[in-house]
């Protein structure tokens, strides 16, 4: 699989990060006592968050029913569609905005 990114990340110092730590994303503190900087995990965590959660087979699938499994494409299901609990109401607004 091959991942095409763009990635803009800082490496600061703990003393310097506080003061850009509500300023920007990307800011990532190192210890200097080290000497070196281990991207491993920040690259990892860019990977995972570039990645569509959705994983279908085409753009065109309807993917499978979430009550009884069958698959979309190929059949139709008779799985009645249950109303949204309205108490999430709120929340669901929050996220359409």
């Amino acid at each position: 699989m091959s991942v095409e990114e763009e990635l803009e990340i800082l490496f600061l110092p703990p003393d310097e990060a506080r003061d850009q730590e509500n300023e920007s994303e990307g800011v990532r503190v190192f210890d200097p006592a080290k000497g070196e900087i281990d991207l491993g995990e920040t690259i990892r965590e860019e990977m995972v968050l570039s990645q569509s959660p959705w994983v279908l087979c085409d753009p065109e699938c309807k993917g499978l029913c979430p009550q009884c499994g069958i698959n979309l494409n190929e059949d139709t299901c008779q799985c009645s569609v249950r109303e949204p609990d309205p108490r999430w109401d709120a929340l669901r607004a929050l996220k359409d905005e």
